[in-house]
């Protein structure tokens, strides 16, 4: 079931505050026409980077070329599915630096922040909340007060370590559960 603001509320996403939105899916999979119909409800644009699947991979290729000498997960587990997440994250890193280059159609302003999500990303409970609530906005405007490399959209568990920069955002302790809904 997707979770649409209540009372049909008409407020934008405005791509959570990013020029352009990138989602790692693979091509023609039940999870992209879900992501599809999660996000039905909002002004979410979004385009689609085909994903890389373990199943293509031969290890043995990449350990022989040199691509592949160490790979570091903090968990302490590989396999051939881990290293196609992190190649189809590269794929889509890679596509966001080729777009963020300024051009003549577009008057030499280059694209500024990117947000990378996965197919399985969802509107959560909190997030409607938000929008219901002006919170969203005050956030949207704190992404563009603040100078990031990354920032993650989300929290892996309600208490987040880090140095609060207001009440909203948090500069996150490093490797401590960074895990996020996007970033």
């Amino acid at each position: 079931m997707s979770l649409v603001p209540k009372n049909n509320i008409n407020f934008k996403l405005k791509n959570f505050g990013a020029d352009k939105v990138f989602v790692i899916s693979e091509r023609n999979s039940f999870r992209r026409e879900e992501f599809i119909k999660a996000w039905k409800w909002s002004d979410l644009k979004y385009e689609f980077v085909d994903a890389i699947m373990g199943k293509e991979l031969d290890l043995k290729y990449f350990i022989e070329s040199g691509r592949l000498t160490r790979f570091i997960d903090p968990s302490g587990s590989i396999s051939k599915n881990i290293i196609a997440v992190a190649l189809s994250h590269q794929k889509a890193y890679r596509k966001a630096l080729a777009e963020g280059k300024p051009s003549a159609d577009d008057n030499g302003k280059p694209f500024r922040n990117f947000l990378f999500l996965e197919d399985d990303a969802r509107p959560t409970n909190a997030l409607i909340d938000m929008i219901q609530s002006g919170e969203y906005r005050k956030l949207l405007r704190d992404i563009n007060k603040f100078s990031f490399d990354i920032l993650w959209l989300g929290r892996a568990r309600p208490y987040i370590k880090g140095k609060y920069l207001n009440n909203r955002l948090q500069h996150l302790t490093r490797f401590d559960s960074p895990g996020a809904h996007a970033y």
